[in-house]
């Protein structure tokens, strides 16, 4: 991948931050394809210009306002264009298929040997298949659910409303199972364990690049790259004008367009299951943090997804940065019966591990009731 710095054309964007998780590296150059030739491949349309900065396992997600606008729009039309019903039909089908088949492949990783990970053809499959079900897992599902609610909103029209709601109820389940998170945890990391044994002088394997480890996989990997790992702990990688994807290591040039906050401020957001429930705050955003989860904590999240449902079920409440009355962590809320604020934008800011709060789900406003 080509190291190139931010052109001042691109710099000039109306940028804002579109999505921010704790994810792994892995996941930001396999980004590109998704919001882009499969969006168009399977709706017309897409994201011509993308930015994705890492910092120290935290990616962001960053979108033209216009832009964004106009894909929405665009969605919206499409959604309620009798010609596609079908096509969003097939949407939900291919969903549920891909992550039937991406059980079957994580299960076939964790019974082979690492040692039998050797065939970089296998890999480069195993990133396109990953990438297909991100793609109908993920971002179809949140851009499909983002435009029926839309529409719920704005639109005066019976027909209309009805053929949202009943497509809400089709791609909830979907938004709520994606296998994404279960994929990178059971196959990526199995090609990471395998990089170690052949090359344990790299230490930071889930900082290489694809190229990367279909290079070490054929022996070819240059030894001097690997001092540039480091570095990526706090990079950039972008798209301008479907041209090609470069990194870049100048993050002050974004800086701007990150969330700013106050920690003195009232913590409000979307209810998306009401009632009331007081309880000690567990931030939890990766697997690795669901063990500090006791029955009837608060588990306060930049946004949750499948892989942290044994934490969620042990929750009394949920409170999230992110999302809106379909987003994940809702959908889960509804399912458990367990009050939930979603799209706080700071909670995980502002809260930290045993501070005691009441989640208001009525209001939809948390309140810090005693500092840990």
């Amino acid at each position: 991948m080509t190291e190139k710095r931010l052109t001042k054309k691109l710099m000039n964007k109306d940028w804002f931050i579109f999505v921010e998780r704790k994810q792994p590296f892995f996941l930001m150059p396999n980004l590109f394809k998704p919001y882009h030739e499969l969006l168009k491949r399977e709706t017309g349309t897409c994201f011509l210009n993308q930015i994705y900065y890492f910092k120290d396992g935290t990616l962001y997600y960053l979108r033209s306002r216009n832009e964004f606008g106009k894909v929405k729009k665009y969605l919206v039309k499409f959604l309620l264009d009798q010609n596609n019903y079908q096509i969003i039909e097939d949407w939900a089908k291919s969903a549920k298929k891909l992550n039937i088949e991406a059980d079957k492949e994580i299960e076939y990783y964790r019974l082979i040997s690492i040692t039998d990970l050797k065939d970089p053809i296998r890999y480069s499959k195993f990133l396109d298949f990953f990438q297909e079900v991100f793609f109908f897992s993920t971002l179809i599902p949140y851009f499909v659910l983002d435009a029926a609610e839309y529409i719920i909103k704005t639109s005066k029209r019976g027909a209309e409303i009805e053929r949202a709601k009943k497509i809400i109820k089709r791609f909830e389940p979907i938004r709520g199972q994606s296998h994404y998170f279960q994929m990178i945890a059971g196959i990526a990391d199995r090609y990471w364990q395998h990089i170690l044994t052949i090359r344990p002088e790299i230490n930071q394997v889930e900082l290489l690049l694809p190229n990367e480890i279909t290079e070490i996989l054929q022996n070819e990997f240059v030894p001097s790259e690997i001092k540039q790992l480091n570095r990526r702990n706090n990079c950039l990688m972008y798209l301008e004008n479907e041209g090609k994807i470069f990194l870049d290591y100048h993050v002050e040039d974004i800086e701007n367009f990150l969330p700013k906050f106050d920690v003195a401020c009232d913590i409000k957001g979307t209810a998306s299951y009401k009632g009331l429930v007081s309880g000690t705050v567990k931030i939890v955003n990766i697997a690795s943090e669901i063990g500090k989860v006791n029955k009837g904590d608060i588990i306060v999240s930049i946004n949750t997804n499948p892989i942290l449902m044994p934490a969620l079920k042990k929750a009394f409440g949920i409170v999230t940065d992110d999302g809106g009355i379909t987003c994940h962590a809702a959908i889960i809320s509804r399912e458990l019966k367990i009050p939930c604020i979603v799209g706080t934008k700071i909670s995980t800011k502002v809260l930290k591990d045993g501070d005691l709060v009441e989640v208001n789900a009525n209001s939809g406003v948390v309140k810090i009731l005693k500092r840990a």
